[in-house]
């Protein structure tokens, strides 16, 4: 079979692209499926706690440090469903 990111020819059996470090699906080691669930749930998780921290800073009068972490969150999401959905 042919790695779906670099086009190099790889073992039906690989689990990882020798020529790019892909993982491969179909690949006999490891279980990715799990791991990119638990990513998505990071991904959700992590920017909605941000947010909610960042309300609160707003709230109690700490705007900048409020927008800031609230900016962080909404950033770490974009990395996050990107990074998963990478792997997945």
């Amino acid at each position: 079979m042919f790695c779906k990111t670099c086009g190099k020819e790889i073992n039906d059996k690989a689990a990882v692209c020798v020529g790019c470090g892909v993982a491969v699906s179909g690949g006999s080691v490891g279980d990715t499926g799990t791991a990119v669930t638990a990513g998505y749930i990071l991904a959700v998780g992590m920017p909605l706690i941000g947010g909610i921290i960042g309300l609160y800073l707003l709230c109690t009068g700490k705007a900048g440090h409020g927008i800031g972490i609230m900016a962080l969150a909404l950033m770490s999401a974009f990395f996050w469903f990107g990074f998963f959905s990478a792997l997945g």
